[in-house]
């Protein structure tokens, strides 16, 4: 007895592996983007091309989750920060480049007899654009340019809009029933998606990462649980599903930063299996003998012309409104033309919901072929001819690192750089040193890691601590930051500094002085740090015994007792102080005087501003400053929140922290120097204050003051 294996699961998933790993390939030889080598090795294995699969299930079955998969990335992959950065050119650019090439859209659609439904369908593909071209901005250093920046903005709200669009207009062909009925059970069901997979879905996912899942694996099936969950619930209500997957994504967004170890993964799974495909399962759909045909390259050319006219009218009004330079229009051009995988998405949907036939997904993908073209050669162009942007393209908690001892590690000063990491989307790297003169202890460092993950995973921090094996701690510190092009390097103050610290430095005095890097330190206050404290121990944090309890392990009868009873209160008392973390302190003030503007420590001023900015979007109180006015703080070029209040006072940075400071307060200052010595100066036990610096070294003031321009008081 023979089985024909081309019918079986195994065969099919062979031959779908297969091309997702061969076809990228043979078209990046032949220059061509990999996205059209997918599409064209979904055609080859078609019935309509060579035959290979008999079955289209397993094929069609996980293209359908790629689909969502994509969706999802879309939303959690949006930069939220830089579109607050530039919302205002963002906002405009998304609905230019949304509404010209919609409105060509449909009137070509129009011309050609589709129906009004399909009309607005087919010319809502075009509001979107996928930024195929953007490794080209970050390889001419554009990344921060403000067109550029508006360009990442504006895509996220072309996709909110094209894939709201798409919602609704298969709802209303799917759906029976009066006009207002429609629309109230279309707007209904989106209120409860968006409630579901903003407010709902994150409140659970936060709850789910700092307590059950704080292993790896656990926090990428809740994600995967999360979209899935979010499609799920938009069928129910009638509402595409593709809209809860991409809603799923901006819910959960601020959970997982772009730079984490999470979000690696998510793209891994994601760029590797699911997203390829889905656009096989889309080139299964495509006919050769159709894509050929004089009526689809007809079609397709119309839509294209459509499509470009649209992108340049945009981005010639935006440019014009904004005074952009020319090389700045073409690329933003450039970069909003391209057509991809998104654009696909919605033809898909609109085919299996019936609003068209085969010729016009063929059409589509001849937009998307020459889109992409037209997008690589253009940004190429454009990109040489722009000027690169001067500004650092860095945000201050893009990475923060922050090395942890082996003897604690204080959750405070994690949970602090968490707060400035989360500010700007970025990510936290805590990080074990072992020194290669003590090779007895780095199995103990290694221990370590699994003590400061459970510290990590009981703050709802994704963080993955690394070890390092060096010839110093400063050194260890200094490779890693390099590596990881860190953005700060955040400390920790020792609660009592002993004499020779004081005169010669210790340690963290070592890292300061080493590293290239801008550093914080951080004092807190004695009952904060005795609060947050949590031993770094691989056996306490096993057990949930305090360190000084376990060294008196081998006590016996009640004491082991009492041991125990005294373990479990502490381990109550640290998981109260844990889930109580964002209330610790309720007011960030910034002390600065017009000293701090004086060339030398204008670049320290200018980066703990950024910080104290940071750290402010995670209270409920209004950032705080003095004794320097706001207008003076404004020369910085710091963003400033919209409201900030001014205290004056004497410019005695002293005094005015004396008058001023809580013990509820966070206290940010410049460092004028070494942060430890100022830390020594400043230090008091009812004070939690971070001190920033870019570096205490002359030579490091040169090159950064030429570019900020200080103008100090008088």
């Amino acid at each position: 007895m023979t089985t024909d294996v081309r019918s079986t699961t195994e065969f099919a998933f062979l031959v779908l592996v297969i091309t997702i790993m061969v076809m990228p390939i043979l078209a990046q030889r032949l220059r061509l983007p990999p996205l059209i080598g997918l599409l064209i090795g979904g055609m080859i294995i078609s019935p309509s091309g060579l035959g290979l699969l008999e079955d289209l299930g397993v094929v069609s079955a996980i293209g359908e989750i790629g689909l969502l998969y994509l969706l999802f990335l879309v939303g959690i992959g949006i930069d939220l920060k830089t579109f607050e950065r530039y919302r205002n050119t963002a906002i405009t650019f998304g609905l230019l480049t949304a509404a010209f090439p919609g409105v060509l859209g449909v009137v070509v659609a129009r011309a050609e007899g589709f129906s009004w439904t399909t009309a607005f369908l087919i010319g809502s593909f075009w509001m979107s654009f996928t930024l195929v071209a953007y490794p080209t901005v970050k390889q001419f250093g554009l990344v921060r340019n403000q067109s550029m920046a508006a360009t990442v903005g504006a895509s996220a709200i072309t996709d909110t809009m094209s894939l709201v669009a798409l919602g609704i207009l298969v709802g209303v062909e799917l759906t029976s029933g009066s006009t207002w009925e429609l629309f109230v059970e279309i707007a209904l069901g989106l209120a409860v998606v968006l409630f579901y997979s903003v407010v709902a879905l994150r409140v659970v996912a936060k709850w789910f990462f700092a307590s059950l899942g704080q292993d790896r694996e656990l926090r990428f099936v809740m994600a995967l649980a999360g979209f899935l969950s979010a499609a799920v619930i938009a069928e129910a209500v009638n509402i595409e599903p593709l809209l809860g997957a991409f809603f799923a994504g901006v819910g959960m967004n601020r959970l997982v930063p772009n730079q984490s170890a999470l979000m690696g993964r998510i793209e891994f799974f994601g760029n590797s299996l699911f997203i390829p495909a889905f656009l096989v399962s889309v080139g299964v759909l495509i006919d050769p003998t159709v894509v050929a045909s004089w009526e689809t390259i007809r079609l397709g050319l119309l839509f294209t012309a459509a499509l470009a006219g649209g992108k340049v009218i945009a981005a010639v009004i935006c440019g014009r409104i904004y005074k952009f330079p020319w090389p700045d229009v073409g690329m933003m051009f450039s970069l909003s033309i391209a057509q991809a995988a998104a654009t696909l998405a919605a033809a898909v949907v609109g085919l299996n919901a019936g609003f068209f036939d085969e010729v016009v997904l063929n059409a589509v993908m001849v937009v998307v072929f020459i889109s992409l073209i037209i997008s690589t050669v253009g940004a190429n162009y454009s990109g040489a001819r722009m000027e690169p942007t001067i500004e650092s393209g860095l945000r201050l908690g893009e990475t923060i690192v922050v090395p942890v001892s082996a003897k604690s590690s204080d959750p405070g000063t994690l949970d602090l750089a968490s707060r400035i990491a989360d500010s700007d989307g970025g990510v936290l790297v805590p990080l074990v040193v072992a020194v290669t003169s003590e090779p007895d202890r780095i199995a103990d460092r290694r221990a370590d890691l699994e003590s400061i993950k459970h510290t990590l995973g009981r703050l709802g921090l994704t963080s993955d601590p690394e070890l390092r094996v060096d010839r110093s701690v400063a050194g260890g510190v200094d490779r890693l930051a390099s590596e990881r092009n860190a953005s700060l390097v955040l400390l920790t103050r020792p609660r009592r500094r002993n004499v020779r610290e004081l005169m010669f430095g210790g340690t963290n005095d070592e890292i300061a002085a080493t590293i290239d890097r801008p550093v914080a330190v951080v004092s807190l206050t004695e009952s904060r740090a005795r609060a947050k404290e949590i031993p770094i121990d691989a056996d306490a944090s096993a057990h949930g015994e305090p360190d000084h309890e376990r060294q008196h392990s081998e006590r016996s009868g009640s004491e082991h007792d009492d041991r125990d009873h005294h373990g479990s209160a502490a381990r109550s008392r640290r998981d109260r102080d844990l889930e109580d973390r964002s209330e610790w302190y309720r007011r960030v003030l910034f002390a600065a005087t017009p000293a701090d503007l004086s060339p030398g420590l204008s670049a320290d001023t200018r980066l703990a501003l950024e910080l104290a900015c940071n750290l402010d979007e995670t209270t409920h109180h209004h950032l705080t400053v003095g004794p320097l006015t706001v207008d003076h703080l404004r020369g910085l070029d710091v963003e400033l929140p919209e409201n900030v209040a001014h205290i004056g006072g004497p410019d005695d940075r002293n005094e005015w922290i004396d008058q001023h400071a809580t013990a509820r307060d966070l206290i940010v200052v410049p460092a004028r120097g070494n942060p430890f010595t100022t830390l020594d100066v400043l230090h008091r036990d009812d004070r939690s204050i971070v001190a920033v610096a870019f570096r205490h070294d002359a030579r490091w003031y040169s090159t950064t003051e030429a570019s900020i321009g200080i103008t100090v008081p008088r």
